[in-house]
């Protein structure tokens, strides 16, 4: 069974791209203590976290839990 990506995904990508200058998963990663591996596979492949990764996207007001739970919105 594959994954869908979710709305927290697409969260994250767009707080990533919005920052001056944008930065890469890899980037964004590094600056906030995330493993760099999972990145693509949380905003790309649907994948959930840990909850307390879920809580940390939380806190930097990111994302919410439920966002990890809803499907990724439909481009425009």
């Amino acid at each position: 069974m594959s994954k869908q990506p979710h709305r927290a995904g697409q969260k994250i990508r767009a707080f990533r791209n919005a920052l001056t200058p944008p930065l890469s998963a890899e980037d964004f990663a590094d600056l906030y203590g995330f493993s760099r591996a999972p990145m693509y596979r949380w905003e790309v492949e649907g994948i959930v976290p840990v909850f307390t990764t879920i809580m940390k996207f939380k806190e930097l007001g990111i994302c919410e839990p439920e966002d990890w739970l809803a499907p990724a919105l439909k481009a425009a």
